[in-house]
């Protein structure tokens, strides 16, 4: 049975690595290409399987080192990029990294579990979905100092937010947290002439309890956004970041747990209950009739990619690492912005650069005025309300 699948997780695994380490692709741009070459079922099952595995171990190395986010690792491009600045790029990937891991290790070993959870409690916990973010939300207005100017970027990351996810602009994530947290970072940086200093080459991983600590919460809001629609991996990460208490540390642990978790968790909610809560669950739910062996292969795939993902992940980002800093920052920033914009233009259009326009004007509220950055995912968190509320 390996050698017959171990060909697509190779495959699925390069793809995975292209679109992880490529700033602004995301693996829902890759998978149609799966229906139109019409691979086999259970080929495809692996290739997806393995592609989305890896992806979501690998892409956050272009927001630490680029600063440019896709809508799984938004949250982390700031606290990616602080460590960039100090030096520990290799250290803010491997929190990122060992997160994913431990965070997919969990997800298989409670696999069973998530199962039987999800079937008893998949209502109860939608009905409580719109109260929780709004709870959510006030509390982080609440431990915000500068009050007034955390209203305003919520309110006006929330109004983005509503227009881009209700119109027709197609891939109109990119663009949107591109411009909320990408672009912003980038700018910023360039504005006070940061450096990038030469890298620490060793591995970033010191307190191993502190790790599997941070990784279990990431893997708890994983699971959450896993069962309910519209909640996605990057509304997920903003709920860890309140429970955060370990800083920039702990959040980029639980930031790798997050998008792990989140697909290998979405898994079993098709299995539990016949729903869909990502792209690639969604490819493999058209392809294949989601039964006991369909699973039990998945499982095999995912264990079987990220051991090769982990290793080209420790390799790409000590290459980047080694030659960050002899780059050219202000023409590489320029370089990363032009692709951002690009991309923006070729995935979502004219409407798609007007949307990066407004949402790079509104992520600029907060590194200016000084507050969370946390605040702009009301451009998520409103929409998903309103949607629960049956809203908009």
């Amino acid at each position: 049975m390996l050698y017959q699948i171990l060909p697509a997780i190779i495959l699925g695994v390069a793809a995975g690595t292209f679109t992880g380490l490529t700033p602004g692709i995301h693996i829902n741009t890759v998978i149609p290409l799966i229906f139109f070459l019409s691979l086999g079922g259970d080929f495809s099952v692996v290739f997806i399987t393995s592609m989305a595995l890896t992806h979501t171990f690998l892409d956050t190395i272009p927001s630490i080192f680029l600063g440019a986010p896709n809508a799984d690792s938004a949250l982390g491009v700031l606290p990616g990029h602080r460590f960039l600045m100090r030096g520990k790029g290799i250290e803010a990937y491997d929190l990122t990294l060992i997160g994913s891991y431990i965070s997919l290790l969990i997800s298989i070993a409670l696999l069973p579990l998530a199962v039987i959870v999800i079937r008893a409690f998949f209502l109860f916990i939608r009905r409580a979905t719109p109260f929780a973010l709004i709870i959510i939300l006030l509390i982080n207005l609440y431990i915000e100092k500068k009050k007034v100017m955390a209203l305003i970027a919520v309110m006006n990351a929330g109004v983005i937010g509503m227009i881009a996810l209700n119109s027709s602009i197609s891939n109109a994530m990119m663009p949107l947290l591109s411009g909320l947290f990408g672009i912003p970072t980038i700018a910023y940086s360039l504005l006070s002439k940061s450096r990038v200093r030469t890298q620490i080459i060793e591995c970033g991983i010191r307190n191993f309890r502190e790790v599997f600590k941070n990784s279990l919460v990431g893997q708890i809001a994983g699971m959450f956004t896993a069962v309910l629609p519209g909640v996605g991996a990057s509304t997920a990460a903003f709920i860890a970041s309140l429970l955060n208490k370990r800083g920039d540390h702990g959040f980029l642990v639980m930031q790798g747990a997050v998008t792990t978790s989140n697909f290998a968790v979405s898994i079993a909610t098709l299995y539990a209950i016949r729903k869909t809560r990502n792209g690639a669950v969604l490819a493999i739910s058209r392809i294949a009739e989601i039964d006991s062996r369909l699973v039990l292969l998945m499982v095999l795939t995912m264990l079987i990619a990220s051991g090769i993902a982990v290793v080209i992940g420790i390799m790409s980002s000590r290459f980047i690492a080694k030659r960050i800093s002899r780059m050219d920052y202000p023409l590489a920033s320029a370089i990363v912005i032009f692709i951002i914009v690009l991309l923006s233009l070729l995935l979502s259009g004219a409407r798609g650069i007007i949307l990066l326009i407004a949402a790079s004007a509104t992520g600029m509220i907060a590194p200016l005025t000084r507050i969370k950055r946390t605040h702009l995912m009301s451009s998520i968190i409103i929409p998903v309300l309103f949607f629960y509320l049956g809203v908009g």
